[in-house]
């Protein structure tokens, strides 16, 4: 990732293409304050130090699980998280038929 030495800021379209990160992506950063910017009439520039604070406080932090899927046991876990039930085991007559509703005589009119 290079960027220029003489500029200090760029305008939110520039920054991602140089960071490749995407334009809704940098400006939810700007929005939750973990990139700085500033606004000059209508523009608004994010700067560049920033961005490097950023991936400083970042890189010194613990690696964390970057997966969303949560049902999936994490990395180096040696728990095991059971999967779906195979087919076979649940009979196929379950699987094509609604289950009858039995009366009992607890549910049965009383005469």
């Amino acid at each position: 990732m290079e960027f220029p030495f003489s500029s200090i800021s760029a305008s939110v379209k520039e920054f991602s293409r140089i960071s490749g990160l995407g334009e809704s992506t940098v400006w939810a950063m700007i929005h939750d304050r973990r990139l700085e910017s500033v606004a000059i009439g209508r523009r608004r520039l994010v700067l560049i130090d920033s961005y490097r604070k950023l991936i400083e406080r970042q890189r010194a932090a613990p690696p964390q699980d970057a997966r969303r899927n949560t049902a999936v046991s994490r990395l180096g876990s040696k728990r095991r998280t059971p999967g779906p039930a195979p087919v076979s085991d649940l009979g196929a007559k379950r699987l094509c038929r609604r289950p009858r509703k039995r009366k009992s005589a607890a549910t049965a009119p009383a005469e």
